[in-house]
């Protein structure tokens, strides 16, 4: 009886630790960076500032001499085009709905006598 009381209690304090688990918050955690990756992790920033303090006056020359042009003004043209519905079609006005012709049976007969001759 001990030994199933204990395994019932394990078991509540299970659910209680799956379901804690369960409805908390993702944490994710971006790796530490590790051989090659660390001394690059350090070495673009370095590079990237000491280039961008060396030639940051090229950088604000090209700035000055991209100036937008003038957009071209033009008239809009807001109306739509005309459009004439297409007359009826007769079968629309006709009470039957039937189709007119051969049934299908008649129509498979027909072509196996082609094939035969």
């Amino acid at each position: 009886m001990c030994c199933f009381l204990a395994a019932e209690e394990l078991q509540a304090e299970s659910k209680k630790a799956c379901l804690a688990f369960c409805l908390a918050d993702p944490i994710t955690r971006v790796p530490p960076p590790w051989g090659a990756m660390q001394h690059l992790h350090k070495k673009i920033p370095e590079t990237a500032s000491k280039k961008s303090q060396m030639y940051g006056y090229l950088l604000d020359q090209e700035k000055g001499l991209h100036i937008l042009p003038d957009l071209l003004e033009f008239q809009l043209s807001l109306k739509p085009d005309e459009y004439e519905l297409p007359a009826l079609d007769s079968a629309w006005n006709s009470g039957s709905w039937e189709i007119p012709g051969q049934p299908l049976k008649d129509h498979l007969k027909d072509g196996e006598e082609e094939i035969e001759t």
